[in-house]
């Protein structure tokens, strides 16, 4: 925030407030004028319920002014800690559905492609907001800057999002959520029911022709634990929530690992590098990698503790497995229990 007069100290105050910018540009079919808008809130906080809180006014004014849209195409960049994670993901197949849509789309962009054109939207406001602030205004907090920018009548659509709202979105957040593999890969995911997802690592133009439930480029289906009842809007809305995963992907669960537990740390895996596998034991977890100090291979199923140690993070689908604790076979060497090697090595 500046001021139109202000001395060096709080020129360079750290205590001076912030505001969020949320930017971005809604296009509707069959209407030619696009509409740029902005949520601008006090709080800093940029996780999932964040962004959800900021898109909820953008998305109710589109049930309102365009009560026949069903499906919603998001387009974004993609990083870990905001758009694409577990979190996100959750947000997105539930919170369209509390909205009345019937189904979503989202692609990422490729890294370095950024958001383009509403990253414009947010430098007309900055802009204008210094032009304000150079004629004499005082902008001192996020309702202020609202405020300012609205009179200044731009064709920017505003939305004031409350500090107080971002907070219990994110105190609702479930805290556990399971990890969607190969979220650090995927560039496009759909919903078409409450908690079903299906991803894959690159956008299929088969959903611009409303063709969503294709299997072009290697199709992965998730499903999160929701009750979709409570997303229903009528009485025929309402259908059974049937699992439709096959015996392959109930088997592949069932050796998942939890990453979500706290025993997970100190645990012994294997980890594929370069087509080669290494035990290690896991030393750290963030949302989408494991940080695992591995020790180094000197023949088939023979691996020993280098002098210099060998710490790396590894994304989640690069962890094979956890097992026991690798047995010694000499003074120095070890070797993975033969049976789990050979199941490795065979798959």
């Amino acid at each position: 925030m500046k001021l139109s007069a202000e001395i060096q100290a709080a020129h360079f105050a750290s205590s001076q407030q912030q505001a969020t910018l949320h930017t971005g540009i809604l296009h509707v079919g069959g209407v030619d004028k696009h509409m740029c808008f902005t949520t601008i809130s006090a709080s800093k906080e940029k996780s999932p319920p964040a962004i959800w809180t900021h898109l909820s006014p953008v998305l109710d004014y589109v049930k309102t002014h365009h009560p026949s849209v069903s499906l919603v195409h998001f387009f974004s960049d993609g990083p870990c800690t905001q758009n694409r994670q577990k979190g996100n993901f959750y947000m997105f197949s539930t919170e369209l559905f509390k909205k009345g849509f019937k189904k979503g789309t989202w692609s990422f962009f490729e890294a370095s492609h950024g958001k383009g054109a509403p990253d414009g939207v947010g430098g007309v406001l900055k802009r204008t907001a210094d032009r304000l602030v150079g004629e004499g205004k005082d902008i001192q907090n996020a309702k202020q800057l609202y405020d300012c920018l609205l009179n200044a009548q731009t064709s920017i659509q505003l939305f004031y999002i409350d500090e107080e709202a971002v907070g219990k979105a994110v105190q609702k957040m479930p805290k556990q959520l399971p990890v969607v593999p190969s979220t650090m890969s995927l560039h496009q995911m759909i919903t078409l029911k409450p908690g079903k997802i299906i991803y894959r690592d690159v956008s299929c133009l088969c959903s611009t022709k409303q063709i969503l439930e294709c299997t072009c480029h290697n199709t992965q289906r998730f499903e999160f634990d929701v009750q979709p009842f409570l997303y229903a809007t009528t009485e025929c809305d309402v259908e059974p929530f049937l699992s439709d995963t096959t015996e392959d992907q109930q088997a592949q669960k069932t050796t998942e690992i939890n990453w979500e537990s706290k025993d997970i740390i100190g645990q012994w895996c294997v980890i594929k590098y370069d087509d080669e596998m290494y035990p290690g034991t896991i030393i750290e977890v963030n949302e989408t990698h494991a940080k695992v100090t591995c020790m180094h291979k000197i023949g088939k199923n023979r691996f020993f503790w280098p002098k210099r140690e060998d710490t790396l993070w590894y994304l989640f689908d690069d962890v094979l497995r956890i097992i026991p604790q690798p047995t010694p076979v000499t003074g120095r060497h070890v070797e993975i229990n033969k049976d789990i090697w050979a199941e490795i090595a065979n798959n």
